[in-house]
């Protein structure tokens, strides 16, 4: 009697296993595409590559090329692999300073990317972007008339979307070769930091 029920167990454990690979499909089908609009915020830190340029070069003084910079931005995700977004930053202030005199720039961005996505699993991905900015090279103290200089920037990052509407990256950007002729110089700015992303559905 022992050895019927044990064969009976297993024949319905065998029957159950099968039925249970038949409904199962492999492999798993990938997670749902989270596509659609999505805004966002970014504080980072941020870096004149050249260190002071133009008017603030010189005359003895000391360069801090380093401050804190933030963003806001607005992106639109077509499907797993693309995006595209629009985002203004505030890169900071480089300022050259002695005992006796301080000078300052102020330098937002414009900018506009395609990003390229690489899904490394349903919630983790790595990307790259390129695009081209429009920025604003300001003096404080009204030194200088205020300049425009367009280019390209480019970056990446990482991306970990831990909710269904929220996403946090980790992003490397540069603002390559910014033109801001005699008077603020020729400069790389670079930008890393975090970025909160919010899906608007």
């Amino acid at each position: 009697m022992k050895k019927a029920l044990l064969s009976l167990a297993a024949l319905a454990f065998a029957a159950s296993a099968s039925v249970a690979r038949a409904q199962t499909p492999f492999p798993p089908p990938e997670a749902p595409a989270i596509t659609g609009p999505y805004v966002g915020a970014s504080i980072a830190a941020s870096q004149a590559r050249r260190g002071c340029t133009g008017f603030i070069v010189g005359g003895g003084r000391t360069c801090d090329d380093r401050d804190y910079s933030w963003a806001l931005l607005a992106g639109y995700k077509f499907n797993r692999f693309l995006a595209a977004e629009a985002e203004y930053r505030d890169i900071g202030i480089i300022q050259a300073s002695s005992p006796t005199s301080s000078f300052e720039m102020h330098v937002t961005a414009w900018d506009i990317a395609g990003l390229g996505i690489v899904p490394l699993s349903q919630r983790f991905s790595a990307y790259f972007k390129f695009g081209g900015y429009r920025v604003l090279l300001q003096s404080p103290q009204g030194v200088v008339a205020d300049r425009n200089a367009n280019g390209f920037t480019y970056g990446g990052g990482v991306q970990f979307d831990f909710a269904s509407r929220l996403g946090l990256r980790a992003q490397f950007q540069r603002y390559r070769n910014v033109d801001g002729g005699v008077d603020f110089g020729t400069n790389d700015y670079d930008t890393l930091g975090v970025v909160l992303l919010f899906r608007l559905r």
